[in-house]
This record gives C-alpha cells, structure tokens and sequence, in this order.
C-alpha cells in the first residue's frame, strides 16, 4: 500500500484532517495492525522507513516470501487472526515481478513475486474465515 494511504490511515503528522478523520475512530489504523507483505528491502526510502517504525508497521519483506510464499502468507495470516476479529486485503499489483505480470509499473526484473508466489499468497489469504474484502 502506498504510503501516502497508510499515513492518513494512522494519522501520520502533516496528513490531511479531512481524511484522518472520515471514518468512526481517529486514528483510523494502529500501525501495529498493518502489516506489509511481499515489499523489496531498501525500499521504501529511509524517510518512509522511519515513518514505519515510528508507527510500529513490520510486515514481510520479499526476502522471507520468496521461494515459501504460501508459508510465510500463513505466518502473516495467523498473526493478522491473531491481531484482529477480521481484516481486508489491499493488493498492489507491483508486487509481482515485471516480467511476470508487465501491467505492474516496477520495472526492474527480478524485483517482486512471481505470478505463481502471488497466487499461492493470495490463495492462503483469502481462504481465511476473518478476510473480509
């Protein structure tokens, strides 16, 4: 999810009030309750790396996906069962590797999931009785 979403979300200083404050309880997410899932190392950029830790987000790099997607999407499963009575999905479809999936605009080869990764991710995430969209 693009940062500019998670930072309204969890009320990040500087966002926008209008938005920080649309839904029923401000801030809208705890930091803790995102969590991240297939993303490159080094990126996001460091300011966007301290505003992560600043707002307690840890997720799963593509480092500790690539090669065990459906096991690690069932370690991030648990813990968002674990975490809450039920969650959604925002699916980015530059997680997949370019050459892949061209549609998503990362570019560099080699750089995100394989379709096939994607899917069985996916698949582990949606099987769950707590996803709720």
């Amino acid at each position: 999810m693009d940062s500019m979403g998670v930072a309204h979300l969890v009320a990040e200083p500087g966002s926008a009030p209008t938005l920080t404050h649309i839904g029923p309880r401000y801030p809208l997410m705890a930091g803790k309750d995102v969590v991240p899932f297939g993303y490159i190392p080094g990126e996001p950029a460091p300011v966007e790396q301290e505003f992560l830790a600043r707002h307690d987000i840890s997720g799963y790099p593509i480092s500790t996906v690539r090669g065990r997607a459906r096991q690690a999407a069932t370690e991030a499963r648990a813990r968002l069962e674990t975490q809450a009575e039920r969650f959604v999905i925002h699916f980015d479809v530059d997680v997949i590797d370019f050459v892949d999936f061209p549609a998503a605009d990362v570019t560099q080869p080699q750089q995100g999931l394989t379709f096939a990764e994607t899917l069985a991710s996916l698949q582990v995430f949606c099987a769950s009785p707590s996803l709720r969209g």
